[in-house]
């Protein structure tokens, strides 16, 4: 009984640290909102340029 107790006080322990060395990571390497918004809008219209041009060639006149 006294070895798994130290076992699931293990693996709380390694679970705790793994949580916590995630976090911080995903602190460290996140980026701040308003850079985020505009990589988005910028792919927002790349991505509308690219269905623009596909309608285009797709509407038997060209």
């Amino acid at each position: 009984m006294k070895a798994f107790l130290v076992v699931v006080l293990i693996v709380v322990i390694a679970f705790i640290l793994f949580a916590v060395i995630g976090i911080c990571k995903s602190c460290y390497y996140s980026i701040p909102y308003e850079e985020w918004v505009q990589i988005e809008q910028e792919k927002a219209k790349a991505e509308r340029r690219k269905q623009k041009g596909k309608r285009g060639s797709q509407n038997g006149r060209g």
